[in-house]
């Protein structure tokens, strides 16, 4: 059975918790881990000594005593006699520590001994390291591989890493108290000496738990990402089965309200697991997905197809996360933030599914994929809200459609195809899809995909506080709220969760050491207070893809949640739309030619329209800004988030006089856009239209028709006007940070892609056969030449703004790659002094193509590291000899 630790503490954890709970079962490493009889002659010393101390251990002791008489001797008791060693030398400065342990001449671990209880991530005054983090860095200076903190109370384990500052930590005072041998079991197995102490192969057992948790996390990652996509299929069959008029209805809408179905229950799972909703409660549990859970995974329990008992349940439980409840037996807060409202799933709310149906969906999700140990529950708390983000983000790529033929998945050029069950000759049959059966796969055909993938917790954690560190160090509290930080090709939102997490961390210490809150006052809730404060004044997202934010808001959510407040108004801080197309309000001052470079600022005209000036416009943003921060108010309450929630409403119908203004100055933007996207408009026509448009006036008096072709131009290309869209941002110069790992395609028809999707084996034929079948389907098939010429026409157009609207002007020769457009587009968000880190490939310093970008950070800015690293691992889906790079700048 596996072990469940009460007194563990995690962060980012050197191994994962539920790999912890589990490590004792495994045959491979039962042989390294101590043996259990060892452990019984070791317990009753360590309890005997706690019971002589106990009458010491509180906030008076002294120092040097609690050192002397409980410290010292605990970790006699676990193999270890530290030399007092105080510093280890840095590259410039010292770093205090208490001591060193030595293991044939050489640094084992190191130690640092607290206060009784002190936390150790607090530091004691302004400029002073937080004793976490100090040895961290005197790890990194010195030869030892792991470090010991002790405040008495509890023992922390950190490894090397000064970026991921991750740890272990077992309360021992409380295992003790309670008699947890579990827990002190543990501590015995990690803590000892024996466990740091190299073996032959020069690794010691912490280092292969390490290694083996690593791999473990990244099989489940791997596994839950193929197992949800096969789950949301369930659930849409299930759903078009027992439904037969959903079938009539947009595929993509009844897909968009399943995502919207599976983020529900991610959220619940994931807040069950930390216990921010009262799972415990008898009244809860019998709603609760703990319930279900012991429900569908119970062997001996049947479901009907008739049956709709776990359908009513989910739904009455979403209900009552959305709406709140408050009686003498049970208390929950209203955890709406749109996620459970019923207007995110019109479709669904008129559905049925069975329990013979959902019980299959629900197993995928509280179950592992089958493995070499079977099925086992999975640890939502412990996967951590950064991968759970990547598994869910897996789904935002696919499309759903139904087979007109028996299908089968077999493997083409290294890709996982789907193709006619009949056309299968030799290759080996993965998976088969009836005729009539719905079924998921990525654009070009694909199966599984090939453009979705995690980036590293350790890299995203690395950029993001390489940018932010030095932003954030010596700031106070107030300064820290002020710091506006963005990534704008957010996904699922990894980087922003980090971000919260670092600039969160620098705002509780500069609380402590002003004394606006004591360590005594850091509990969970205190925690989480801190957390929210922060997403709602300095975390900005944007995406492409719709389904992407809602799913950024989810993981903020939960990393922010709270037992009794509603979740954070988030709707405009991460918004959906095309970082890249969009107009400066200076663009719009003059007629949009052709041109390559971006007109100098002091080469910019004033707009001379009657009754109109970019100070007038200037007056209008102040106005925006001053709405946007009273969006942006702590949120303590319900009805201030649905307040927020209706004054918003009325922002973007125009019911309000901000509301006018924004809508007056997006179309404005959306018409100096819209002439590089197929409008014709002569240089009088585009001014007379746009001072009809400033001014409020009719626009269809003089130009039928225009401002619904802006309006439907606009909405297919996601035009996104960064000014516009964040002012309070933009009238301090711009964010303080930009980071994110933005997609590297290249800007141009891809054929293999598009004929894929009718000749799953387009790919594997020569060049001759490809274009022969090329003009024959678009011959033969109108919707399929339709369909093309659509496909051509976007990216050529979207090409055309790129090379045309001079807001790139250091591309240089070459396809245009996204990667190269968000460079430029990242520095330019950045505000004077601000600093941005990003993944991008190699050619960034190889290639000829980004000569004049290398030459923009060159002359323009200050480079902090540039890191090249090479595919090996796999990290990303392009062949492993590919390199990447790692970029931060000032």
């Amino acid at each position: 059975m596996p072990k469940h630790y009460e007194n563990l503490k995690t962060q980012n954890p050197l191994i994962p918790v539920y790999f912890l709970e589990r490590m004792f079962e495994d045959r491979r490493l039962k042989r390294e881990l101590g043996d259990e009889r060892e452990f019984r002659e070791w317990y009753p010393s360590i309890l005997r000594l706690y019971k002589r101390r106990r009458y010491m251990l509180g906030s008076d002791v002294d120092k040097a005593q609690l050192r002397k008489k409980w410290i010292m001797p605990i970790l006699n008791y676990l193999g270890f006699s530290p030399e007092a060693v105080t510093r280890i030398e840095g590259e410039k400065r010292e770093y205090v520590i208490s001591g060193i342990e030595y293991h044939e001449m050489r640094p084992l671990v190191l130690f640092k001994f607290l206060d009784f209880a002190k936390n150790p991530e607090i530091s004691d005054w302004r400029g002073r390291l937080s004793p976490q983090k100090e040895i961290q860095l005197a790890l990194y200076y010195s030869d030892a591989k792991y470090g010991i903190i002790t405040n008495g109370r509890s023992f922390r384990l950190i490894g090397s890493d000064p970026i991921t500052q991750g740890y272990i930590e077992v309360d021992l005072i409380s295992s003790l108290e309670t008699e947890d041998e579990d827990s002190l079991f543990l501590f015995w197995n990690l803590f000892r000496k024996n466990s740091f102490v190299p073996r032959e192969d020069g690794r010691c057992l912490l280092d292969r738990l390490i290694e083996e948790g690593r791999k473990n996390s990244i099989e489940m990652g791997e596994g839950l990402r193929e197992t949800i996509v096969k789950t949301m299929e369930k659930l849409m069959r299930g759903l078009i089965r027992e439904n037969e008029w959903l079938a009539k209805e947009n595929l993509y809408r009844v897909y968009e309200e399943c995502l919207v179905f599976l983020y529900r229950i991610l959220f619940i799972l994931y807040a069950e697991s930390t216990e921010l909703l009262p799972v415990s409660n008898p009244l809860y549990r019998s709603y609760s997905m703990e319930f279900l859970k012991e429900l569908v995974t119970d062997p001996r329990r049947e479901f009907g197809k008739g049956e709709y008992f776990l359908w009513s349940t989910l739904k009455s439980l979403f209900k009552l996360i959305n709406e709140g409840l408050e009686t003498s037996g049970l208390e929950v807060p209203a955890y709406n933030g749109g996620l459970f409202s019923e207007s995110k799933t019109p479709l669904l709310n008129k559905c049925k599914l069975s329990d013979h149906s959902l019980c299959e969906v629900l197993r995928d999700l509280f179950l592992t994929p089958e493995g070499r140990g079977g099925r086992t529950f999975i640890s939502y708390r412990e996967l951590g809200i950064d991968q759970l983000g990547s598994i869910y983000e897996n789904l935002l790529e696919l499309e759903p459609k139904i087979a007109d033929e028996d299908l089968a998945v077999v493997k083409i050029k290294n890709a996982y195809q789907m193709v006619p069950k009949r056309s299968v000759k030799n290759e080996r049959i993965m998976e088969e899809i009836r005729k009539g059966e719905l079924y998921l796969s990525y654009w070009g055909g694909r199966r599984k995909s090939s453009g979705t993938y995690y980036t590293p917790k350790e890299i995203t954690r690395f950029l993001v506080r390489s940018a932010l560190e030095p932003i954030l160090e010596g700031k106070s509290s107030d300064e820290i709220l002020e710091v506006k930080v963005l990534d704008p090709a957010m996904g699922s939102g990894a980087f922003l969760v980090s971000a919260l997490e670092v600039i969160s961390e620098k705002y509780k210490e500069a609380l402590i050491r002003e004394g606006r809150i004591s360590e005594e006052e850091l509990d969970e809730e205190k925690e989480a207070e801190i957390r929210r404060r922060v997403l709602e004044r300095c975390i900005y997202g944007v995406d492409l893809n719709p389904m992407a934010v809602e799913l950024a808001k989810v993981s903020l959510w939960l990393s922010t949640m709270a037992r009794d407040k509603p979740l954070t108004f988030l709707d405009h801080k991460l918004k959906c739309g095309n970082s890249l197309i969009g107009a400066s309000l200076k663009d719009i001052a003059r007629y949009p030619r052709k041109r390559r470079r971006r007109v100098p600022r002091e080469e910019e005209q004033t707009i001379f329209i009657e009754g109109f000036s970019w100070e007038s416009i200037s007056r209008k943003l102040e106005r925006l800004s001053r709405l946007r921060e009273r969006l942006s108010l702590e949120d303590e309450t319900l009805e201030a988030v649905r307040a927020k929630e209706e004054l918003y409403r009325d922002f973007l119908d125009g019911r309000i006089d901000e509301g006018l203004i924004y809508r007056r100055l997006k179309t404005a933007c959306d018409l100096w856009t819209y002439l590089f996207f197929g409008g014709e408009l002569t240089d009088g026509e585009y001014f007379r239209a746009l001072h009809l448009i400033l001014e409020g006036r009719d626009l269809n008096e003089e130009f039928p028709g225009l401002l619904e072709k802006l309006e439907e131009v606009s909405e297919r290309y996601k035009f996104f006007h960064w000014e516009l869209e964040f002012p309070e941002v933009f009238a301090g110069g711009g964010f303080d940070a930009v980071f994110g790992n933005p997609p590297w395609d290249i800007v141009k028809p891809n054929s293999d892609e598009f004929f894929s999707n009718y000749d799953p084996y387009f790919r594997s034929y020569k060049k001759q056969k490809k274009n022969r079948l090329m003009n024959k389907l678009i011959e033969e098939n109108e919707d399929i030449r339709k369909s093309w010429e659509e496909y051509v026409d976007r990216i050529e157009r979207e090409s055309f703004f790129f090379r045309n609207s001079g807001l790139y002007p250091h591309q240089y020769k070459g396809d245009i790659n996204l990667y190269k457009l968000f460079l430029e587009r990242f520095f330019w968000l950045m505000k004077e002094g601000g600093r941005m880190s990003i993944i991008v490939p190699s050619g960034l310093y190889t290639d000829e193509g980004c000569k004049e970008l290398r030459r923009m950070f060159l002359e323009n800015s200050r480079i902090e590291f540039l890191i090249g690293i090479e595919n090996r691992q796999g990290i990303f889906p392009i062949h492993k000899s590919f390199k990447f790079t790692l970029l931060s700048t000032k």
